[in-house]
């Protein structure tokens, strides 16, 4: 099926970008209509890049901080109508430039994934909001986008609530492989009033 959605080497690297690291999207972009399949491809794939960031730098954070600032770059480079040699960057850029994607959301997307290089848990739980917002609640707006649907308060409101009940599973599921990591991503308040106080590979505090 993948290759009736686009050909060629660079389709394919976002593909398997996509279909390796935002499954669910990618699956929900080969049922989108065929206009907007490919900017959602691409946003599901600049959204993998981001998130396999921490898995490559477990170490070594500020590495992390540099990827992160050569997706900034890249959008800046964008602006100027600059092709980045990415596939999945030149491909963030057709489909910016073809679905008009705000600039804010993909660099909020950018921001967000930066507490992924944290070990602390979220302090609070409009951090946890907050990251929520800028992540998944972005994706699900930006693909609205891609989709012909019109911006405004409700797009804005639904898309925050989708993403914080979409991120929050997303969360948990991958809560053992964070904790393998030495990281804890949820606060810890919100799981203490679940009643789990002790959570196994927890990273020390101190």
């Amino acid at each position: 099926m993948a290759a009736d959605v686009a050909g060629g080497p660079t389709a394919e690297t976002v593909i398997a970008s996509a279909r390796a690291g935002e499954p669910d999207r990618y699956l929900a972009a080969l049922l989108a209509p065929s206009a907007a399949r490919d900017g959602l491809l691409a946003l599901a794939a600049f959204s993998a890049e981001l998130g396999r960031i921490a898995h490559l730098v477990t170490r070594e954070p500020m590495m992390g901080e540099i990827r992160l600032q050569w997706w900034r770059d890249a959008l800046e480079s964008m602006d100027a109508g600059i092709r980045i040699g990415n596939p999945v960057a030149d491909a963030l850029r057709d489909a910016r430039t073809r679905h008009a994607l705000p600039t804010p959301l993909l660099l909020g997307m950018i921001d967000a994934h930066a507490s992924d290089l944290q070990a602390e848990p979220f302090a609070t739980e409009a951090a946890l909001d907050q990251y929520l917002a800028g992540s998944e609640a972005a994706q699900f707006n930006l693909a609205t986008y891609c989709t012909g649907g019109s911006a405004g308060p409700n797009l804005d409101a639904a898309s925050r609530a989708a993403g914080r009940s979409y991120g929050l599973v997303r969360l948990l599921l991958g809560l053992p492989h964070s904790l393998a990591q030495g990281r804890l991503t949820m606060p810890r308040g919100r799981l203490e009033r679940a009643g789990i106080d002790d959570i196994p590979g927890e990273p020390d505090p101190a």
